[in-house]
């Protein structure tokens, strides 16, 4: 655990310390990232959401140390099977060319700007999601 404990404090510290890392994740307050550190880990669904930030996708560093905190396949699908806030994985099937998905989670998640029929149905989901006992269309 120590280990883990020095690569979140070493994290911390290359975006520049808890109010900054904090800024850059899209955060109000340093207080979830103080969290982070004080118990030297980092919740995997976060480690996605700092992997998906411009500071490590620009800094070779922090996706070092993010590889050492949660090791992943470069290669794999990055479509998350399961949910992001509790138990989850990776597809890891391989990637299609040009996209961070296998051809089949490209294909549910992007949809071209002028299918109006998917569109409309994303838009009916989005509307009704959450609500017991209705379905969709």
């Amino acid at each position: 655990m120590a280990e883990r404990c020095d690569d979140v404090d070493a994290l911390v510290r290359r975006f520049g310390g808890l109010t900054a890392m904090a800024r850059a994740l899209g955060h109000a307050h340093p207080t979830t990232v103080q969290g982070w550190r004080e118990r030297g880990a980092i919740p995997r669904w976060r480690i996605y959401e700092i992997r998906n930030s411009r500071r490590a996708q620009t800094d070779p560093e922090i996706a070092a140390i993010l590889d050492r905190l949660d090791p992943r396949e470069p290669t794999g699908c990055r479509y998350i099977a399961g949910d992001p806030r509790g138990e989850w994985s990776y597809c890891n099937r391989p990637q299609a060319p040009g996209s961070a998905y296998c051809a089949e989670h490209h294909a549910l998640c992007r949809v071209p700007a002028d299918d109006a029929d998917a569109l409309a149905e994303i838009a009916y989901a989005a509307a009704h999601a959450g609500r017991p006992g209705e379905r969709g269309r």
